[in-house]
């Protein structure tokens, strides 16, 4: 135990697994990549790494076909106890465009999955998409909770700060209009 959690209830990080699935050349590495290292090379890799979130290009009308079967895989192997988003990707693709939002979203419906719309080119939605992967795991209402919770603890403290400079600040003039009144006293004697 290092010197700054000596003493301090330190909680444990939870870790998931996060895998994207979807069909060759979607763009599951580059969302990936865009996230983690925001970069963007446009190459397809040879993956063997074990990222789960369906994914299809909204210019790949068989990858959108696809989706369902790649859903019904993670269900069947990790059960209706997992969080699965579909996100459609290359969204920048706006004149090759074969799949329409409309699409995505009722295809999710569907699904019972949440839907994303993003571009590892431009980064659009790219980091939302995380965040809101990141508030729908276990544990994330209790930490948002303590973020809520230190952010009215630190309005509380900024608000009683604020109330001590005012009573500083009202104590001040008080004294000012003492001594005013004194030295007025003083002048007006006369000899």
């Amino acid at each position: 135990m290092n010197s700054e959690t000596k003493g301090s209830i330190a909680t444990p990080l939870s870790k998931y697994k996060l895998v994207f699935l979807g069909d060759q050349g979607v763009g599951k590495t580059s969302i990936i990549n865009r996230f983690m290292f925001d970069t963007f090379d446009g190459k397809d890799h040879v993956n063997n790494s074990y990222f789960k979130c369906s994914n299809l290009s909204i210019i790949n009308k068989v990858s959108f076909d696809n989706v369902a079967k790649w859903i019904e895989d993670v269900r069947a192997e990790r059960g209706h106890d997992v969080i699965i988003c579909l996100v459609g990707s290359k969204n920048d693709l706006v004149d090759k465009r074969l799949v329409q939002t409309t699409d995505g979203q009722l295809k999710a419906k569907e699904l019972d999955v949440k839907f994303f719309e993003v571009s590892a080119l431009s980064g659009q939605n790219v980091q939302q998409l995380f965040r809101s992967i990141a508030n729908m795991l276990p544990g994330a209402e209790v930490s948002q909770l303590a973020q809520l919770q230190g952010g009215l603890n630190n309005k509380v403290n900024n608000n009683q700060e604020e109330t001590k400079q005012n009573f500083q600040l009202n104590q001040n003039q008080a004294e000012e209009q003492k001594n005013e009144k004194k030295e007025k006293k003083q002048g007006s004697v006369c000899c």
